[in-house]
């Protein structure tokens, strides 16, 4: 995995992590990370200067310029993704959400996250997303979401699939949008109550949702949808050549970006 930030390039695999210079190349810091859990990297995150990698047994954090360890947590059962914000490092340890301090690696809070205190297993990776003030797991076939500074509960919604779902924030229109294999949400983060849905025809496969300048955009098998994010209408569509889905699109001054598998596509928004 390969991570970029402030002129540095963290690279983690095998059990090693690499620092390097963005400018120059060079090597700063060499650090063996995986001791005893054959070499399993799982996952590296970069951000304001300091390196979280996530291994089988071990959160590591180090400083980002000497690769000098600043602290780390032992993990258990299942964990996910962290996730880096307002301050405070997410992640799920067995079926248990925490939120650390990213300077020291002291609890803010934690609460179950799965159906009781045995539910590991639950929880699951990739199934952590922290925006608008909340933080949302997803177990099984419900999106649970907690106050990001307190823990408290706030909501929970069904969901068809139990995994491949993302969670963004619209800051804008003040929403989220859940985007499932199957269909897309729009979701008020205030009640967790569904405003609009967009039901795909085909599976989304590994493509997400992205909204660039008001307007929404997903991929589902070898077509773009474009959406508009207030009320769900389809504004249009473009069908690309191969029968492979289609990437996560990146849009840039009315211009979207996105790959099939046989070539690249810049098309006008």
């Amino acid at each position: 995995m390969t991570e970029f930030d402030n002129d540095v390039i963290c690279l983690a695999g095998e059990g090693n992590l690499f620092i390097l210079s963005a400018s120059t190349g060079e090597s700063i810091k060499e650090r063996k990370i995986g001791g005893d859990e054959a070499g399993a990297t799982v996952d590296l995150v970069l951000n304001s200067g300091t390196v979280y990698v996530r291994t089988e047994q071990i959160l590591h954090t180090m400083d980002s310029r000497t690769g000098k360890e600043r602290w780390r947590r032992s993990l258990t059962d299942f964990s996910s993704t962290p996730v880096i914000a307002d301050g405070k490092l997410f992640i799920v340890i067995g079926n248990r959400l925490y939120a650390l301090d990213t300077r020291t690696g002291g609890e803010h809070w934690n609460v179950i996250a799965g159906r009781g205190a045995s539910a590991a297993g639950d929880v699951r990776d990739f199934d952590l997303a922290v925006a608008g003030g909340l933080a949302c797991v997803m177990t099984e076939q419900e999106l649970q979401a907690f106050d990001a500074n307190t823990g408290r509960k706030k909501w929970n919604l069904r969901l068809p699939y139990p995994d491949g779902v993302e969670v963004h924030y619209i800051p804008q229109f003040g929403m989220m949008l859940i985007s499932s294999p199957a269909d897309i949400r729009a979701v008020d983060p205030k009640s967790g109550k569904v405003t609009w849905t967009f039901k795909m025809a085909v599976e989304v496969g590994s493509s997400r949702a992205r909204t660039v300048d008001g307007v929404t955009y997903i991929g589902g098998d070898s077509v773009i949808h474009a959406l508009d994010p207030k009320s769900g209408e389809k504004k249009w569509e473009f069908t690309a050549d191969g029968k492979h889905p289609v990437s996560t699109p990146v849009a840039s001054r009315g211009t979207v970006y996105f790959r099939s598998d046989t070539a690249l596509y810049a098309v006008e928004g």
